[in-house]
């Protein structure tokens, strides 16, 4: 039968409304790969890499926290507010200039990988690398959903590649063999035992957290001191730690049984100047009533040789500070006597032997 217009050898083709034949569905263009002998970094190495560079940072903030502590005249918990901030400084910037420089963090040199634009594998751009990292906080805040989608991603993407348009990268000549597969193995087993190690620290931290504060301040006292034992520098430290002759303010005027303390020069405007410190005797806690005993028998005839008079004669007033029932528990015994004015406001100079 012959042929009519309109007929192939196929089957026929209906046509649209009006005439026109359908377009086919386009073909999206092809995703750019790696070259030859180059592949996408998968999950577990890059989770690896990311242990390896939080460890690097945590160091950071241990010291940061010790600067803040020795250096600076605070204690740990009094500085925490800008230590976030700058924190959170260092950790962008730790990230992206390691992304622009090189496309590795030293966690991800190690383990031989590299991120690199999706489109054509080349380094990528200040405005990316931030991107990125607003793309890991993001993925991280999602209960880390955008980091675990690199494991079912067919090109091991994030979520804060897709945001950056950037990939991870194997180094075709740095093998994971050896050592490297050694450290990535510990790295992996490091960062599953994070969580059970954070729950620790915060119970450890429950029980010693008070002590830590203390060896913090303690150290930042001794650096304040100088060789005659005077303090030369304003520093914070804790009442355990006053010495006779301090001169100091406290921090948390409210509660002056638990607050630290500002030691300063006596030249200095200052509050209060410690005239005694001592400690009771261990045993079971004998009360308030002993405790102030203890302080009146000792601080009374203490005053008299740190000021030159009798203490009914002065001009000074002075109070005690002692352990409570539950200080005592936790093996507080330490009893200082403090001087000040009657209205307990700034003062300059030191009393002693003033024969005020």
């Amino acid at each position: 039968m012959p042929k009519v217009a309109g007929e192939t050898g196929g089957s026929p083709t209906a046509s649209a409304p009006g005439g026109t034949a359908p377009q086919p569905w386009a073909v999206p263009p092809p995703e750019a790969g790696p070259a030859a002998g180059i592949s996408f970094a998968g999950f577990w190495i890059r989770f690896a890499a990311y242990i390896i560079d939080g460890l690097i940072l945590a160091l950071l903030g241990i010291l940061l926290g010790i600067a803040a502590a020795v250096l600076l005249g605070q204690s740990v918990a009094t500085a925490q507010g800008w230590l976030n901030l700058v924190g959170l400084v260092v950790s962008v910037g730790y990230f992206a200039w390691f992304w622009v420089r090189g496309g590795s963090t030293p966690g991800m040199s190690l383990l031989g990988l590299q991120v690199v634009r999706d489109v054509d594998g080349g380094p990528i751009s200040w405005g990316k690398a931030l991107l990125r990292y607003v793309g890991i906080v993001i993925s991280t805040l999602v209960l880390f959903i955008g980091l675990i989608w690199v494991a079912f991603d067919r090109r091991k993407r994030g979520w804060h590649d897709h945001m950056a348009g950037t990939v991870v990268i194997r180094k075709p000549d740095v093998p994971l063999t050896g050592g490297r597969k050694a450290l990535a193995i510990g790295a992996i087993g490091c960062g599953c035992l994070l969580p059970i190690l954070a729950i620790g620290a915060i119970v450890v931290l429950l029980f010693t957290g008070p002590i830590v504060e203390d060896i913090f301040r303690g150290v930042g006292d001794d650096l304040a001191r100088g060789p005659d034992g005077q303090v030369e520098q304003p520093v914070e430290i804790s009442f355990a730690s006053l010495r006779v002759g301090d001169c100091f303010e406290l921090t948390d005027p409210s509660d002056p049984g638990t607050a630290g303390v500002r030691t300063v020069p006596c030249a200095d405007e200052h509050v209060y100047e410690v005239f005694f410190v001592g400690n009771m005797p261990d045993g079971a806690f004998p009360g308030d009533t002993a405790v102030l005993t203890f302080a009146n028998d000792n601080c009374v005839p203490a005053f008299e040789a740190y000021v030159g008079v009798p203490f009914e004669q002065s001009i000074w007033y002075a109070s005690p500070v002692g352990p409570n029932e539950n200080s005592w528990s936790e093996g507080d015994r330490h009893v200082t006597c403090q001087l000040h004015n009657q209205t307990e406001t700034p003062v300059t100079g030191s009393a002693r032997d003033s024969g005020e």
